[in-house]
């Protein structure tokens, strides 16, 4: 019997589904072939006299274990790790990198260059910096999934959401270690322990804020400080002061807003006052004017008062909360514009805000001129702020 091309067309439209169907019910590993892997969640990496220690989380189930390799290269230590435990490490589904707080950003090039260029590891993959061994921040995070069933992998994804430092990719950390300026931030994750009686939850918290994960059961508990320090890679390893971390998050294209204060005179009385950032709009605009470099850094932030009341209790009319409203304004103006300063002075150590990079990518015989010279760059800062 002869078929119609519509018979046709549906019989194969039915094949492709029935296809689609049975590839969808395939798991992407044979289940055989997942019992011959160690699932790592986060890795931490260290190199210590020309090796590389590498200490990774497991995942299965519930449980979740610690397990080591070491090597020449991140590839070696792996190598090493299945070795040991008699199992191929599978990091398709890792979510945090973690380098020791030593790292130098040849060490952090190197060992992202071997990860991602074999794809090993996904290139959205989390990276962070310890705020000693990476080893000795994965052993005592790993107790945190006993208190919140997740990875710590989780808990970055956190951190680059809600807190002051924002978590870049690898990819990022690499293409900006590659570029021009040839500098990453990476935040600084660190933990704290608090003493408790055995088997009884503490009521005391050692972190900065509640948003820390804590260990709970036990004698000792180890809780993740929320990040609000940063590592810089690059010309010089440095860790800047806290006002120019602020600084760089505020022109961070990751960074989406946060929690910031300042000090406000209002009819004579000195208050702090917080607010929250709900919006942002940030640019560097970086061109070669008379021999030198001149980078023109924009913020323009609405912000929301978090101690409102501070302000309705002095405000008896309209006027005077618009005349109040201003004098907030212009305080958190001057609060924004410190902080990029003082970003924009660490540039002379290591090219945190990328200016070398932009510079390149607008004029590349100013850039040859320029000679990465940062004492040749003037910084003008136009600063926003709007209030409601």
């Amino acid at each position: 019997m002869k078929l119609t091309r519509k018979r046709r067309n549906a019989l194969l439209s039915g094949a492709f589904a029935i296809i689609f169907i049975m590839l969808a019910l395939t798991p992407l590993l044979p289940e055989a072939e997942i019992g011959t892997r160690l699932m790592l969640n986060a890795v931490g990496i260290d190199t210590i006299n020309g090796q590389v220690i590498v200490t990774a989380q497991t995942l299965s189930g519930t449980s979740s274990e610690t397990v080591h390799g070491e090597g020449l290269r991140v590839g070696d230590a792996l190598e090493d790790i299945a070795e040991r435990y008699g199992r191929e490490a599978e990091l398709g589904h890792c979510g945090l990198l973690v380098f020791g707080y030593e790292v130098t950003a040849d060490d952090a090039e190197f060992a992202l260059m071997g990860l991602l260029g074999d794809a090993i590891v996904n290139a959205g993959c989390s990276v962070a910096c310890a705020s000693g061994s990476a080893e000795e921040f994965i052993n005592a995070a790993v107790g945190l999934t006993s208190a919140t069933g997740d990875g710590i992998a989780d808990y970055a994804g956190f951190a680059d959401t809600s807190t002051a430092v924002s978590v870049p990719s690898a990819l990022e950390v690499l293409q900006h270690l590659k570029s021009r300026s040839a500098t990453a931030v990476l935040p600084v994750f660190e933990l704290t322990g608090n003493k408790g009686e055995s088997g009884e939850g503490s009521s005391q918290n050692s972190g900065t804020d509640s948003t820390g994960v804590q260990q709970s059961g036990g004698s000792n508990k180890t809780e993740i400080v929320p990040p609000r320090r940063a590592k810089v890679l690059g010309r010089e390893d440095f860790e800047p002061d806290e006002q120019a971390v602020a600084g760089w998050m505020w022109i961070s294209e990751r960074a989406e807003g946060g929690l910031t204060e300042t000090r406000a005179d209002l009819e004579g009385e000195e208050y702090i006052i917080q607010g929250s950032v709900t919006e942002k709009k940030r640019g560097v605009k970086v061109r070669a004017e008379n021999g030198r470099v001149k980078a023109e850094i924009k913020l323009e932030v609405k912000l929301k008062f978090i101690d409102r009341y501070i302000i309705i209790e002095r405000a008896e009319g309209e006027n005077r909360l618009r005349y109040l409203a201003e004098d907030l304004e212009k305080a958190f103006e001057r609060t924004f514009t410190d902080q990029l300063k003082a970003a924009a002075e660490e540039c002379a150590r290591s090219d945190i805000l990328g200016i070398g990079t932009l510079l390149y990518r607008n004029d590349p015989s100013a850039y040859a001129a320029w000679g990465s010279d940062m004492s040749k760059v003037d910084f003008v800062f136009d600063v926003k702020v709007t209030v409601f």
